[in-house]
């Protein structure tokens, strides 16, 4: 098995592993920074209600800092478009 298989694997056994919604998103944005190699990485919830993202858990921040970030979500955003166009967003150069 190739090692991005076994990463996938890993992430769908929180599931199983740790009911307590907490862990598996603190586990989850472990497995993220360590997968991808990221310094920081920060999860965000959709409040579906009012169209914002939510900052919820972050690892490479100052703790606490997240929690206050809400983005709205508008296609005009790269960050919010793949929420409002359904598509994923391709970046092709690194500028």
């Amino acid at each position: 098995m190739e090692s991005d298989e076994l990463h996938l694997l890993d992430m769908l056994s929180l599931v199983y592993e740790d009911m307590d919604i907490d862990a598996i998103e603190e586990r989850f944005v472990n497995f993220v920074a360590e997968i991808f190699s990221f310094d920081r990485v920060v999860l965000f919830f959709v409040k579906h209600r009012k169209e914002i993202l939510q900052g919820k858990l972050c690892k490479g921040f100052e703790v606490g800092t997240v929690s206050s970030i809400k983005i709205s979500v508008e296609e005009e955003y790269l960050f919010t478009r793949p929420r409002v166009t359904r598509f994923p967003v391709i970046v092709t150069s690194h500028e």
